[in-house]
């Protein structure tokens, strides 16, 4: 969805019709589409991370133990808006995620086409795609732990604003919590990433 919203952004700013390397303005692109995309998306963001905390001992603790995805998401609908975006700061403070990487990703494809070559049919944007976010992970990665902390039930942490969070996790247990998993979602989101620009500019020759 970033992708789409940040590409038609992209040819209204270069004022082109097709894809095209000469973006004013890439990295506002991105941002407004990661802006779009986290307002849009955020409640079901929130479902995801309450369902994922659960355990069987939740409910013993006092925490509501959801039995489907669908039971996790009328729950927070139940509580209103204000319940639907918890976690809503920190989330829009990984707006900029989806401007580094398509900046990154434009970028490594446009050295790729100064080179005198402007095919896309190899698995090159595969790993632009992967390399892209990586980048994009390796600065924002700490936003969305603090974003999980604040959404999750009956924690200390469930009424303090992300700054808050922040300071109290790095006191209590160290700078390196705010990376807690950095490697194991590195390597899901890369490869992800990595299929989907491939599929994505294999359509785009294939449209050509």
């Amino acid at each position: 969805m970033s992708c789409a919203i940040y590409r038609d952004r992209h040819y209204r700013n270069g004022k082109a019709t097709q894809p095209s390397y000469e973006c004013r303005f890439p990295q506002a692109s991105g941002l407004v589409a990661g802006v779009l995309v986290t307002c849009l998306t955020h409640p079901l963001w929130l479902a995801k991370a309450r369902m994922e905390m659960q355990a069987k001992e939740a409910e013993v603790a006092g925490w509501p133990l959801f039995h489907s995805g669908f039971s996790c998401i009328v729950s927070v609908a139940r509580g209103g808006v204000r319940e639907s975006y918890k976690g809503i700061g920190p989330a829009l403070a990984l707006a900029p995620h989806a401007a580094i990487q398509i900046a990154v990703y434009e970028r490594l494809k446009r050295n790729h086409a100064s080179q005198g070559s402007c095919s896309t049919s190899t698995g090159l944007p595969a790993l632009w795609g992967a390399a892209s976010k990586f980048a994009a992970l390796s600065v924002t990665y700490p936003l969305q732990v603090l974003r999980s902390r604040q959404q999750v039930y009956s924690t200390p942490y469930a009424n303090l604003n992300f700054l808050q969070i922040a300071i109290r996790m790095v006191r209590e247990e160290g700078v390196l919590s705010l990376f807690g998993g950095y490697w194991v979602h590195t390597q899901r989101a890369c490869l992800q990433s990595g299929i989907m620009f491939l599929i994505y500019e294999g359509i785009l020759n294939e449209a050509k």
